[in-house]
């Protein structure tokens, strides 16, 4: 059979069979004698049934009886059409009319080619991106989308940013603003910002009425009666049910809601308390390693607000907070104190006699400080406490840098007076340093550690200064108020705009380029009046204006400028975000 097969291919490709082929039959395979010609181009073909064909030679076309020169277009291959040179397109290709000017095209379906109308999908009217052709089910019934760039979504036939207020989210929404605040877009959903100097509160804009600043982040009472917090959460020191580290200020959840307003605050290293009016309840949160929440908080630290029990009727000066972290990983401590209508009460860490008691027990169960059943100033330091009563400033607890001012180093459990102060108005307590105004006119006095000239302002410090000593700041300085955070005090005039910061300065808590100790005239950031309180914490710093804005500077690793800013430092007053 394949001697057969072999015979026939050789009588195909020649111009003439003489020679007949029989199958097994004997029936006739290949015709006795056939004798054929070709078109130019072409090679004569003898057919079994004795016809004649052709074949076209090369790359020519076999096409209406003959062999023609066929060019197809791209994606396509030559195929004859009514006589003529035609074309079939190629798989994934398909036929795409004719343009002006040109002929049909075979195109593959994509984005300069989409859909039955085979046309490039166009870009944006505005902002950047591209067209996209997105496929449909079957090839070329593929329809033509926008793919804005990253950081911007479509809106109809443009690309707008993702934070673009005017065209937020999928729905392009126009978002709006209440008063005082700027319309925002964030996560796909309007929201808005204060304007510089107001902060949130609910749906709205509110100014502040109070500023904390604690070891590593800062608390704002609100005039709607509402604190907001920011910074360092590790323990739950924000209050706001979370540990989460916040930039921005948020609010603290779980005070007690409308009438009931807080009406103070104050912050230790890692805990903060609120005075809630009516009524003078106190509530605390945060860091309670050593019972500074009082008695009804459980656990380590409480992330939402505990009420105190055993503390009611809390009126001016309120409430002191104080503490600081020990040890190898550091851990926090801290005491509370407040002036209370059952007298001048503390609670929590006690082992140096910051309680004032008489012992050296921690509790945390309320317990009266001894002899002093009222007080006009109260500060609580980070292993002390002082109150001022009677025309007396006394102070008690650690004592190692002097920081009692009674000219020793001996700490003691109860209150001892403070020598040589006459009147005492304000009182401050840092790390180890306690500072007060004091007499008429007014003069800041400050006494303790001095080793980052945070008692004298002066270098080189000496390295304690055992009883107070009139801070010499310059230009007839008389402060009213004055604020301590780990080694720097700042203090204010009333009623001006005059706020001079003094020693520790590598973190730029006293404002400026950073320097290792320093004394510097803070000048605030678009002053509107001037500022009618100072806050001082770990090593930030915190102004309230009189217009009720919030401007801090300092340390900021944790967010505790609550500026929006990302770590590093704010070396000039900033206002705290309206986010």
């Amino acid at each position: 059979m394949r001697t057969h097969l072999a015979i026939v291919a050789a009588c195909l490709t020649a111009l003439a069979c003489t020679r007949s082929l029989v199958d097994a039959d004997g029936a006739a395979l290949v015709p006795t004698t056939c004798s054929c010609t070709a078109p130019a181009g072409g090679s004569p073909v003898c057919n079994p049934g004795g016809g004649c064909d052709y074949v076209c030679q090369g790359d020519l076309l076999k096409c209406g009886g003959g062999c023609m020169t066929c060019t197809p277009p791209a994606n396509a291959s030559p195929a004859c059409v009514q006589g003529g040179c035609g074309f079939s397109c190629n798989t994934p290709a398909r036929l795409c009319a004719a343009t002006p000017g040109g002929g049909a095209s075979c195109q593959v379906e994509g984005d300069l080619s989409c859909g039955t109308a085979c046309e490039p999908c166009s870009g944006p009217s505005t902002g950047p991106g591209r067209g996209v052709c997105q496929p449909g089910p079957a090839l070329g019934a593929g329809t033509c989308v926008l793919a804005c760039d990253g950081g911007s979504h479509a809106c109809g036939g443009s690309c707008f940013a993702d934070v673009d207020a005017a065209h937020c989210g999928p729905s392009c929404l126009a978002c709006t603003a209440p008063p005082h605040a700027s319309p925002l877009c964030s996560g796909g959903a309007c929201a808005f910002t204060c304007d510089p100097g107001w902060m949130r509160c609910a749906d709205g804009c509110c100014r502040a009425s109070a500023v904390a600043a604690g070891g590593e982040f800062g608390c704002a009472l609100l005039d709607d009666g509402r604190v907001r917090c920011w910074g360092a959460n590790d323990r739950g020191q924000l209050g706001d049910g979370s540990t989460t580290f916040r930039s921005v200020p948020g609010d603290v959840v779980g005070l007690p809601p409308f009438p009931a307003r807080a009406v103070a605050l104050a912050t230790g290293w890692a805990h903060a308390c609120a005075v809630v009016s009516p009524g003078g309840q106190v509530h605390c949160w945060g860091d309670n390693s050593t019972g500074q929440l009082g008695p009804a908080a459980t656990g380590p630290f409480s992330t939402t607000p505990v009420a105190v029990t055993g503390v009611a009727g809390v009126a001016p000066p309120f409430i002191a907070a104080g503490g600081g972290v020990s040890g190898t990983p550091p851990v926090p401590f801290g005491h509370t104190c407040a002036a209370a209508s059952a007298g001048l009460l503390c609670w929590g860490a006690n082992g140096s006699g910051q309680l004032g008691d008489g012992t050296t027990t921690q509790s945390s169960s309320p317990r009266a400080v001894s002899g002093i059943a009222s007080a006009s100033a109260l500060a609580a330091g980070e292993r002390h406490a002082c109150a001022a009563s009677g025309g007396t400033l006394r102070c008690w607890g650690a004592n190692g840098s002097g920081q009692l001012g009674d000219g020793s180093t001996t700490p003691s459990s109860l209150p001892r007076s403070v020598s040589g102060l006459t009147g005492p108005a304000f009182v401050a307590a840092g790390r180890a340093f306690s500072c007060a105004v004091s007499g008429a006119p007014a003069q800041l006095f400050c006494w303790g550690d001095n080793a980052e000239a945070q008692v004298t302002a002066s270098t080189p410090p000496p390295a304690i200064q055992l009883l107070p000593l009139a801070v010499s700041l310059g230009g007839g300085f008389s402060p009213g108020l004055v604020a301590t955070g780990r080694a720097h005090a700042c203090g204010l005039e009333p009623g001006t705009a005059t706020l001079k910061c003094f020693g520790a300065n590598g973190q730029s808590q006293l404002s400026g380029a950073p320097s290792a100790t320093g004394k510097v005239d803070v000048t605030l950031t678009g002053v509107v009046g001037s500022a009618s309180s100072v806050a001082a914490g770990g090593n930030h710093s915190c102004a309230l204006l009189t217009d009720g804005s919030v401007q801090c500077w300092g340390a900021n690793d944790r967010g505790q400028t609550g500026t929006g800013q990302a770590g590093g430092t704010v070396i000039v007053p900033t206002f705290v975000s309206g986010r």
